[in-house]
């Protein structure tokens, strides 16, 4: 099943995005129609987080690192970042600013993003974890008028992907495996080198040539968030067809 977010769109009184002026400040107003989905399929959760990010003319928007943190900081500019969804969209937020704080440029893009950033326990627990595991675009505006103070051209995209996959940090290094054993029915599979800002999972199979695919992947709820100390213990079913083991680092599922 192909994994789509719905079609989101910005909404202010008039019907589009605008920007009101009052001396140096301005207001952005922006909110979605939902029902807003992950992209599993699944609406999106109360508190939730959106992010408005201002892109420099010309340029495209580069999405985040796990951590929610720009991949591209020269281009593209962090506005806000809020937990706010709730009954599976985004209410109208208002966010003031004064125009002396873009620092990328004018006539740029505003970008509104859905982010996903479920954890191996919000199933159990309702509660969203700090890391980002996927994002969308919601929608975007182009074409910042002085006069109007009008954010022109609002844009709907339909059928977003809430898939896209956020990079991982340039200090995360590759996980390594030190220490297999076996606790009754689990598999116990100590890892070093791992980093508060990425999940690791495990992956199986029993024969080595068979293709990335064919790996069977570990249960969200098996995946575990790196510590500070740089190990830790992942578990696997045992299983005849759990023999060899390596180490991902998840994002969307």
């Amino acid at each position: 099943m192909k994994n789509i977010l719905w079609t989101l769109v910005f909404v202010a009184l008039t019907g589009s995005v605008l920007a009101v002026q009052f001396g140096d400040k301005k207001t952005l107003t922006f909110s979605t129609q939902g029902p807003d989905l992950y992209a599993d399929g699944t609406t999106v959760l109360d508190n939730e987080q959106y992010a408005l990010v201002y892109v420099a003319a010309g340029k495209t928007f580069g999405g985040f690192y796990t951590d929610g943190s720009l991949v591209n900081p020269t281009d593209n500019q962090l506005l806000c970042k809020k937990g706010v969804a709730k009954a599976g969209k985004c209410p109208e937020q208002r966010k003031q600013f004064r125009a002396s704080v873009i620092t990328k440029g004018a006539d740029g893009t505003f970008v509104v993003v859905m982010l996903d950033t479920r954890g191996p326990d919000t199933a159990a627990t309702g509660t969203l974890g700090e890391l980002v595991v996927g994002w969308g675009i919601a929608g975007e505006t182009t074409g910042i008028s002085a006069g109007t103070i009008e954010i022109k051209d609002v844009t709907s995209r339909k059928d977003v992907s809430a898939g896209n996959a956020p990079q991982l940090p340039r200090d995360v290094v590759a996980p390594v495996i030190t220490g297999i054993d076996v606790k009754g029915d689990k598999v116990l599979v100590t890892v070093k080198n791992v980093s508060p800002k990425a999940y690791y999972a495990l992956n199986a199979t029993d024969d080595i040539k068979k293709a990335k695919s064919l790996w069977t992947k570990s249960e969200r709820a098996k995946h575990k968030q790196g510590v500070a100390s740089g190990t830790v213990v992942l578990e696997y079913p045992l299983s005849d067809s759990a023999k060899l083991f390596q180490v991902v680092t998840p994002t969307t599922n």
